[in-house]
């Protein structure tokens, strides 16, 4: 399965995607504008100059959402050239860009889930999977996962508009779906860490409270635990071994190999990033 960035990046915002040996990311340091850089940090080139999240790359090409033109979605050649608007709806969140198809919700149709193929010649005709208001959108295999927000409980449904089923009455967010679970927090429950099956008959609820901004990449969970200072913390997807991995407040957690890159504080907008074990930190 070909996907344009992971569940847990898109989750968080999707300011950076890994693809072939390059990073994709949105380069704060100048205006959010769309960037590549090769993952040993050298031939850093710009590609696009609109500001822009949700970050996908599926062959030669990156799929974004371009906040500089009401968060439509646009495309650019890895190589800088064609820069396109490719969907005029605005206000569009939880782009994904999977096997030749977006999907993606926007605040302009109440969180309505879409599905949209695309290709070289550019995009299809879109089509409704689900009427609900999904949000935290995940697509896993042939499952979309979402909060539905019409009754705040977490749903799944499959991607072509089958078999939608609620999974739990919990009031679900910051859905990541890996590894056949599905991670969140919930509201209800004062923020508590849970993770259940993918087909809702299971659930565990791991040792953090008061969480936010989880990614789980690769057997471990990152989160900002908010009753500790919105520091960066992480544990074993199993909720052992919790380590501390900063002392700032940290936000949109995305994972790029063995580097995070991370938001900090309540008013600097910029990217920053370190390694996964909380070393060599630095500004994007």
């Amino acid at each position: 399965m070909e996907q344009g960035n992971s569940n847990s990046n898109i989750a968080n915002c999707g300011y950076a995607a890994l693809n072939e040996g390059w990073i994709y990311y949105s380069n704060t340091a100048d205006g959010g504008t769309l960037y590549k850089i090769k993952s040993d940090g050298s031939e850093k080139q710009k590609l696009s100059e609109n500001k822009c999240w949700s970050i996908n790359v599926a062959g030669k090409w990156v799929y974004y959402i371009n906040s500089d033109d009401k968060d439509k979605i646009y495309r650019v050649r890895t190589d800088g050239s064609e820069d396109q608007l490719l969907h005029e709806d605005p206000m569009t969140e939880h782009l994904h860009v999977v096997d030749g198809m977006m999907y993606f919700t926007n605040g302009w149709s109440l969180y309505k889930l879409y599905k949209m193929p695309v290709s070289d010649e550019g995009s299809g005709e879109k089509q409704e999977i689900c009427s609900d208001g999904c949000r935290c959108v995940n697509i896993e295999g042939c499952w979309a996962y979402y909060n539905n927000s019409d009754v705040n409980k977490l749903y799944r449904i499959k991607t072509d508009g089958t078999k939608r089923t609620k999974l739990s009455d919990r009031w679900a967010w910051w859905l990541n779906v890996e590894d056949g679970w599905i991670y969140f927090y919930d509201i209800d429950d004062g923020y508590a860490l849970v993770k259940i099956r993918a087909d809702g008959k299971e659930e565990q609820i791991l040792p953090a409270k008061r969480v936010n901004f989880i990614n789980v990449t690769d057997g471990w969970i990152y989160y900002s635990d908010t009753g500790c200072g919105n520091e960066l913390y992480k544990m074993r997807a199993d909720g052992t071994n919790r380590q501390k991995l900063n002392d700032e407040i940290s936000s949109h957690i995305n994972i790029i190999g063995d580097w995070i890159y991370y938001r900090k504080g309540h008013d600097d907008e910029n990217l920053y990033k370190m390694r996964t074990d909380g070393t060599e930190k630095g500004c994007v």
